[in-house]
């Protein structure tokens, strides 16, 4: 593991300035700095509230650990689907870089409820054959309390499909090939990743899930969306996330993300559709092949409700529209709901969101 971990240093200096340091981590039980001369370590806060040790101007942190106590497991050169499947279903586990390399390989999979995955820096976790029909890397059904995690950096644990990704580019019709798809699941926590080249969408969040929160991963190239957030949606947070790159010119189905809750059989209207409490917040949506991101409310009913917050987030050059609110339905006479937005800026500046006419009911 090569995580960034940060220690607060309160400095004496002579203007008592306050510094935070960088302190890489490479797997050994310390982490340690040494301190500029003339400075003295008045406090030092480390990682997880540890306790420090100052010997003339090193300091030194206990390492940090991914969480709770973690089998360890790394890439064993074959399919790895069922060795992580198994030793998720016993306790938290941690993917970690070994004798074969840093890849493990997986036929399309599924996880145990209860999973708790940290996926350590350098480590891909990434198709074992090109997928076909609707196969996924991980696929989440009617499952809870699953968590997927990395460490967030420039280096963190990666989702990738180039195989089955090769296979989608440029081909007709949808490629439904997720690097994370779910539906039906409860308390699902997605952090601190790495999406790349994903066969269709990077996170797909689909139908009946409720309680899930993904936070701090970016997804570059998927082939299809970054994210997409669709039916029957309850307490969906995304958050400090970076999506960038969806291009599927030949579905043209390519947004940062995609807010479609499609209902049932894609029944126009569906009274039975409806998203509760989806927010983003403090997300980038930039250099897509059609929309930042998109509320595409195509088969909704006008008795729908609907609840979107999008704050403190900015969509930048992306080849649709930034904010797109296009294809909305007509005439709606339900109850008062709204697409919600404050503190919303494309390149830089600030911007209504997602423009005039967002209100979804009169």
């Amino acid at each position: 593991m090569k995580e960034l971990l940060a220690v607060i240093l309160l400095l004496a200096a002579t203007a008592g300035a306050q510094t935070t340091v960088q302190v890489p981590y490479t797997g050994s039980s310390t982490v340690t700095t040494t301190l500029a001369p003339g400075t003295v370590a008045i406090t030092v806060v480390c990682p997880n509230a540890a306790t420090a040790t100052i010997s003339g101007t090193t300091v030194t942190c206990p390492s940090s650990t991914p969480g709770p106590a973690r089998t360890k497991l790394t890439p064993s050169g074959g399919n790895d689907q069922a060795i992580i499947y198994g030793a998720a279903a016993k306790g938290p586990i941690e993917l970690a870089c070994g004798a074969t390399g840093c890849v493990f390989r997986l036929s399309s999979s599924t996880l145990p409820s209860g999973a708790d995955i940290w996926i350590d820096d350098g480590v891909t976790v990434q198709d074992l054959t090109a997928y076909t029909g609707f196969a996924h890397l991980f696929a989440l059904s009617g499952l809870s309390g699953v968590t997927i995690a990395g460490s967030g950096s420039a280096t963190a644990g990666k989702l990738s499909m180039p195989l089955t990704y090769a296979k989608n580019f440029g081909a007709a019709g949808f490629p439904v090939n997720m690097c994370i798809w779910m539906e039906t699941s409860s308390n699902i926590s997605i952090s601190g990743l790495r999406f790349d080249q994903c066969g269709g969408d990077s996170i797909y969040i689909g139908k009946g899930s409720t309680n899930v929160h993904v936070t701090k991963v970016v997804s570059t190239n998927p082939v299809r969306n970054g994210c997409s957030v669709t039916d029957q949606l309850t307490n969906v947070l995304i958050d400090y996330s970076d999506f960038s790159g969806a291009h599927n010119k030949a579905a043209g189905i390519m947004d940062g993300c995609d807010a479609e809750p499609n209902g049932t059989g894609q029944a126009t209207p569906n009274p039975g559709q409806f998203t509760k409490q989806v927010v983003f917040d403090h997300d980038k949506f930039h250099d897509n092949g059609q929309d930042g991101i998109c509320f595409c409310l195509y088969f909704m009913s006008s008795t729908v409700p609907l609840d979107y917050t999008v704050t403190n987030s900015d969509s930048t050059n992306n080849s649709g529209t930034n904010f797109e609110k296009s294809n909305w339905p007509s005439a709606m006479t339900g109850p008062v709901q709204f697409v919600k937005g404050s503190g919303n800026t494309t390149n830089g500046f600030a911007v209504p969101f997602p423009g005039a006419g967002a209100k979804l009911r009169p």
